[in-house]
């Protein structure tokens, strides 16, 4: 976390005044504690999984890490040359043992900021374990949760070098990157989105668009009408970002690009899904309890992880329960059966309530939630709850409750009998009685 600390401080100091003491101060701090062998160990517990994405998984991970933040400031780096350089030689001498993708990314980045002769063995190791389609469009590593982060720091180490071979070596893993960014921009973790980020930045930099001078044609059928739209680019608005936003019935149009020079374009589209279809990674159980009356709702919810490894803990977690439409929950509706709950949030003026976890793991968390009735609705649909890790969406559970209520619970007596006799009236009138 330190280091992450000092690399997010560096960049923040071009916007924002940062007192660089605290900088130096924790620099010192990490050279105090590196190890006679030239690594880094953990010190204390980082509380949210997410933040530190595959950092210290191995001593050669976090050793790295730590690297980056004495190198990516050159004046910090010299002042702590003989620190860099015992890590730096630590990660030389273990060249065939270091393997594992993400490791190897790490240290590569290291070697190519330290401009260390190494850096091109780290280097074509690295891209050696990469996966590419037969035309090079896109290269990437497939390694679950931290794909993001390996991708990031490769083309992180093909950016710093001046070669233009290099440069070149990166489109592919630019266009992977590109087509991993979430529509509105980043990515699903902490380090995905400062690494990730970090490198589409720094290539843009290094790429010249000085010599843009290009128009992107798009054509295609609307209804019985063509449509077309021009975009042109040149150096002064090569760094903008143009949108377009094609009718909802459009399902194939043509790009046209005439001229000269570089760009990215992106198509982005939405659609539903149902995700009670998908595989659940958490286990929950949502019971209404018997005391439950048309008038207050009493639920009993438990939930746990089911982790690879019966050790493991999840990242932060929140399970949100929603509520039949009409009924409201109070700010001290929830009761912790479990005694770990962080923290409770209502939403949407009471219909639906926000339960934190630190994390979950394989032993079972539960909580009561008591609703009230504040308006009538007579035919309620199922409402739902539905747990998340904080940090990787992909992982939830979901569950749907029923809580129907008859007209004769929900409205007095001359209301239910206007219901039931003009619902009757209408199913009459569709058969041919009246």
């Amino acid at each position: 976390m330190t280091a992450f600390v000092v690399m997010s401080f560096n960049i923040a100091k071009t916007y924002i005044d940062i007192d660089w003491s605290i900088v130096e101060d924790a620099l010192r701090w990490l050279a105090s504690i590196q190890t006679q062998e030239g690594t880094f160990n953990e010190v204390g517990r980082v509380t949210e999984a997410n933040v530190r994405g595959g950092v210290g998984s191995t001593k050669y991970s976090l050793t790295a890490y730590v690297l980056i933040a004495f190198l990516e400031i050159e004046d910090i780096a010299a002042k702590h040359r003989q620190t860099v350089d015992k890590s730096i030689t630590f990660l030389e001498r273990n060249f065939y043992s270091i393997t594992n993708p993400y490791d190897l990314a790490l240290a590569t980045y290291v070697l190519s900021l330290s401009g260390r002769p190494k850096r091109e063995d780290f280097l074509s190791k690295l891209l050696e374990k990469s996966i590419s389609d037969r035309e090079l469009i896109e290269r990437y590593w497939q390694v679950p949760s931290v794909n993001v982060e390996i991708a990031g720091y490769a083309l992180l180490s093909l950016v710093v070098s001046d070669d233009l071979f290099h440069i070149t070596d990166g489109l592919p893993v630019l266009r992977w990157l590109n087509s991993n960014c979430f529509v509105v921009g980043g990515f699903p973790g902490t380090q995905d989105i400062f690494v990730g980020l970090k490198a589409l930045t720094k290539f843009t930099a290094k790429k010249s668009s000085h010599r843009n001078e290009y128009r992107v044609i798009l054509t295609g059928q609307h209804n019985l009408y063509a449509f077309r739209s021009t975009f042109y680019f040149d150096r002064d608005n090569s760094m903008y970002i143009l949108n377009y936003i094609l009718p909802n019935d459009i399902r194939q149009f043509d790009v046209h690009i005439v001229g000269i020079g570089s760009g990215y374009l992106e198509v982005a589209y939405d659609y539903y899904l149902n995700i009670q279809m998908s595989r659940q990674n958490f286990r929950l159980a949502v019971q209404m309890l018997n005391i439950t009356t048309c008038h207050v709702q009493h639920l009993k919810i438990c939930v746990k992880d089911t982790p690879e490894k019966s050790s493991s803990l999840s990242n932060m977690a929140f399970v949100e329960v929603f509520f039949p439409s009409g009924m409201v929950v109070e700010a001290d509706g929830v009761e912790d059966l479990s005694n770990a709950i962080r923290k409770t949030e209502l939403q949407f003026a009471g219909t639906s309530v926000v339960v934190y976890y630190d994390n979950l793991g394989p032993e079972e968390k539960c909580f009561k939630v008591i609703s009230y009735r504040k308006y009538k609705v007579a035919v309620h649909r199922p409402a739902y709850v539905v747990v998340y890790d904080y940090y990787d969406r992909d992982r939830f559970a979901i569950k749907t409750y029923d809580k129907v209520m008859q007209l004769c619970d929900t409205c007095e007596d001359e209301d239910w009998l206007a219901l039931y006799y003009g619902g009757l009236k209408q199913e009459q009138e569709k058969i041919g009685f009246f």
